[in-house]
């Protein structure tokens, strides 16, 4: 077989040979970099999720923080005074409707 370049023929001879030591080195380092690489992706996902958990309490806090004031704010005369407002501001500009009140 007749080979273009020198470079080709020591190409052909290391893929024929398993136990080339440039071989070997390069399938070391791959592996290296593979296991370096997942290792990375596994870092970044966590980070990612512990983030999302995080970004989930949050919002979780606000929402029950909401719920409270809400409660707190539907109090019956708070009620009947916002109703009394809606009605002075409908008198001014036109009905508007409200859900729940």
């Amino acid at each position: 077989m007749a080979f273009k370049t020198e470079r080709d023929r020591v190409r052909r001879w290391c893929l024929g040979m398993k136990s080339c030591l440039f071989c070997v080195c390069a399938a070391d380092q791959l592996r290296q970099e593979k296991c370096e690489l997942e290792e990375t992706l596994e870092k970044e996902q966590e980070y990612q999720v512990n983030k999302l958990m995080r970004r989930i309490e949050k919002l979780q806090a606000e929402v029950v923080s909401k719920q409270a004031t809400l409660e707190q704010v539907s109090s019956p005369v708070l009620i009947s005074h916002i109703r009394s407002l809606r009605n002075s501001f409908c008198a001014v500009v036109g009905p508007v409707r409200a859900p729940g009140l």
